[in-house]
C-alpha cells in the first residue's frame, strides 16, 4: 500500500492525486491552486484527503 494525497472538488468529483513519496515542500499547495484554476473552483474549495491505494490504481 502507498498514501497517496487526493484532492477532491465540492461535490466529491476526484480531480488528481499523487503518491507522498518524493514530494517537496509547498507541493500541496502549489497543485491544489492548480487544480482549482483548471478547474474554476477556489483552493480552499478543495478537499484534501491522504488515503492508502495499492500500486497506481485510481481513487
Amino acid at each position: 500500500m502507498e498514501q497517496w494525497l487526493n484532492f477532491y472538488a465540492p461535490g466529491g468529483k476526484f480531480l488528481g492525486g499523487y503518491t507522498l513519496q518524493g514530494t517537496f515542500a509547498g507541493e500541496m499547495q502549489a497543485t491544489a491552486e492548480l487544480l482549482a484554476a483548471e478547474n474554476g473552483i477556489r483552493p480552499e474549495n478543495i478537499t484534501i484527503k491522504v488515503e492508502n491505494r495499492k500500486g497506481r490504481d485510481k481513487a
